[in-house]
Formats: C-alpha cells, structure tokens, sequence
C-alpha cells in the first residue's frame, strides 16, 4: 500500500506553490526593461527605414542606390534587435553578450551627440543604452538554457 493509497484527501488537496524569492519582481522588471529598450530600438530604425522610403518616394534623395543599402542595412538590425528582445524577454542566456555590447556601442554614440550639440538625442540614447545594459544583466537567467 503507498502513501497516496492510505489517504484519498491527500491526492486532492491543493498544493502550495512554491516561494518566489523576494526579488524576483524586481528581476522580471530588470527583463522587461532590457527588452523593452532592444523593441524600442528596432522600432526607431524602423522608422528611420520608413523616413528613407517616403523620400526615396518623393525622388527627395541624390543618391537612390545608397538609400536603398541604408534601408535594407536599417531592416537587417531591426529585425536583428527584435530578435534580441524576444530572446531577453524569454530570459535565454545566450542573448546577454550582444544585447550588452550593442548596447555599450550605443554609448560612443551619445557621446558624439553630446559633442555635436545635440543633447537631447545624446541623453536618449545614452539613458535606453544604460538602462538596457542594467536591465540585461539584472535579469534572471533561465535555468534550462
């Protein structure tokens, strides 16, 4: 006779689910903004690539051959970014490395916008930049990968 056999209550009785550590709020935020801040940035190159073909439309470019690289190199790391941010949001291991070195790219970037007057992009990029960075390597990894 087993356990379960002598005690017909026991098979049925709820189980307790088991204690989420304290912070693991605070980690499932830390995912979220390193997702959120990879999604924001292949939405803006995206855009970028919609700005390229509304002027390639308008025969607003000298150069149509060099718009349309621009474009097909903007949807390339869009779709590469996306990539990324659904892989962090599903907290898989392998993607930490390039989210945090895309991100720390992203900071010579500001510093050139800071150097060129342009402060307020300098400062949006270095913010999602860092706050990317911090949320990438606070999160939780997955166990399995």
């Amino acid at each position: 006779m087993t356990d379960h056999d002598a005690d017909p209550a026991a098979a049925t009785a709820p189980v307790a689910p088991a204690q989420a550590p304290p912070n693991l709020a605070r980690r499932r935020g830390a995912t979220a903004v390193g997702a959120g801040a990879l999604g924001l940035q292949a939405l803006v190159l995206l855009g970028f690539c919609g700005y390229y073909a509304l002027r390639l439309t308008r025969h607003d470019v000298a150069n149509g051959g060099r718009v349309v690289m621009s474009m097909v190199l903007l949807l390339l790391v869009a779709g590469l970014l996306g990539v990324l941010a659904r892989a962090v949001a599903a907290r898989r291991g392998w993607a930490r490395t390039p989210s945090v070195l895309w991100q720390a790219l992203l900071i010579p970037v500001s510093v050139g916008m800071f150097q060129s007057e342009r402060a307020d992009l300098g400062a949006a990029v270095l913010l999602v930049s860092l706050a990317g960075i911090a949320g990438v390597l606070l999160q939780r990894r997955d166990p399995v990968d």
